[in-house]
């Protein structure tokens, strides 16, 4: 029945003086068109009246693509940035890939390395030695930002095993790890990338250090933390932070039942309701210039988005009562899976682009649940990158460079396939946000 919805649209097209060589138009009309069929009975329709059905839905369908084209080919011309995440055990591996030329030696280094290590990170151990060079190249030649997955979350920059504050009352800074993270900013540098910082503040990484500890010694011991990441890195390096992360509260919790905002968490625990905004400011005070974002999951949940709403109006109304920016973008983490529907995802973007505050697709990646129903995986892809588009997202990146190497380990679809070549579906992405990319097509003489 595909092969056969799929011989009519491009007969339909024919017949409407569509261009049958425009690859993204078959594409989207095919994905339209299932995405419609999926709507009727078929068993009851002979194909005659299947392909009258497309006939009188396929000009609305091209006023939609015409213009979802237009706001795509406007923002090729603007400046974007485009990202993925990393793991600091990815890039040491980038690193062995300098020093070692044959596979079969690259395969004992890898696997010696990986070895000694605490926990080693999804898809590691099984990624070869010609994958591993598309993914380097790939990464280097299209990424303008990276995100730390986890060397920037508390688990790893806090050692829970040294005494947090001196005698005197000052915050013990040899309490902080940077050395997972120093390979990231690091690598950063080094081939002309910026990094997105993630997180400061997430619920489940309250050190233990603090357990015991007042506000007030936990507040001391932030600044310093704060500080330390400031002093050490500089700003310029970053091209924003994830000061809060998941704070409002998951809708199969207890308190999401009971009507409330924010997630149960330590962090609330220990200061208070509106530990939010005393972080934002803290944040704000040593990041002045930094572009400061709450990130957020299952945002397409019309309930869930309601809260994240009163949540970002009440850093709004403190931002106007002490004249300063505390949080400029939202990030979205859009997480999704085949099923979720171009409206979720439409209304989504409509809904947060109200609050005022600038938008950001923070960790892309879209979940198979029954196989490789690649049609509607790439109609995700289609959905987001116009409501990107749309919305006016300056930045775009994947969480996971491939599908192996994800928290979803080979159950999505990311930035790269298993062989680290660019996702076909994602290329008009990479085109549209990669400035690197874009640079590199201006200076060969190349057409965006």
């Amino acid at each position: 029945m595909k092969e056969q919805i799929k011989k009519l649209i491009i007969d339909v097209i024919k017949e409407l003086n569509y261009n049958p060589d425009d690859i993204e138009l078959q594409k989207y009309l095919y994905e339209k068109g299932v995405k419609a069929i999926h709507k009727i009975d078929t068993e009851n329709y002979t194909l005659a009246e299947v392909r009258n059905l497309l006939k009188e839905n396929i000009p609305t369908m091209m006023q939609e693509y015409v213009r979802m084209k237009n706001v795509i080919d406007k923002k090729k011309t603007s400046k974007t940035s485009f990202g993925v995440s990393v793991n600091y055990q990815l890039i040491e591996l980038f690193k062995i890939l300098n020093y070692v030329s044959l596979s079969d030696e690259f395969e004992m280094v890898k696997n010696k390395y990986l070895h000694s290590q605490p926990v080693i990170f999804p898809g590691l151990l099984e990624c070869s030695y010609e994958e591993l060079q598309n993914i380097y190249k790939n990464i280097i030649d299209n990424c303008d930002i990276i995100t730390p997955e986890a060397e920037a979350k508390m688990s790893l920059t806090i050692n829970d095993q040294i005494i947090p504050f001196n005698n005197d009352g000052t915050v013990n800074t040899k309490v902080f790890n940077f050395s997972y993270l120093d390979i990231i900013m690091d690598f950063a540098r080094q081939n002309n990338m910026k990094v997105k910082l993630h997180t400061l503040i997430w619920h489940k990484h309250f050190p233990k250090v603090l357990e015991n500890c007042s506000y007030t010694q936990i507040m001391s011991f932030l600044e310093a933390y704060f500080s330390c990441l400031s002093n050490r890195y500089g700003t310029d390096v970053f091209y924003s932070i994830d000061v809060l992360n998941e704070i409002v509260a998951d809708i199969n919790s207890e308190e999401f039942k009971n009507g409330e905002i924010l997630r149960d968490s330590k962090w609330k625990e220990k200061l208070g309701n509106n530990y939010y905004l005393i972080i934002l400011k803290l944040a704000r005070k040593y990041f002045s210039n930094v572009n400061l974002v709450y990130n957020e999951y299952d945002e397409i949940n019309l309930e869930k988005r309601h809260r994240m709403i009163r949540l970002i109006n009440d850093i709004k109304r403190e931002e106007m009562l002490t004249g300063t920016t505390l949080l400029n973008s939202i990030g979205l983490q859009s997480h999704y899976n085949e099923y979720t529907s171009d409206e979720d995802i439409k209304e989504t973007y409509k809904d947060l682009s109200q609050t005022g505050k600038l938008l950001q697709v923070s960790e892309l990646d879209v979940r198979q649940i029954n196989g490789y129903d690649s049609v509607q995986t790439n109609r995700i892809f289609r959905t987001v990158l116009d409501c990107a588009t749309t919305y006016n997202v300056d930045y775009f990146t994947f969480w996971g460079p491939t599908s192996s190497i994800s928290w979803k380990s080979k159950k999505v679809r990311t930035f790269l396939n298993d062989e680290g070549a660019i996702d076909n579906n994602v290329k008009q992405i990479v085109n549209t946000y990669s400035q690197k990319r874009k640079s590199k097509m201006l200076k060969d003489g190349k057409s965006l």
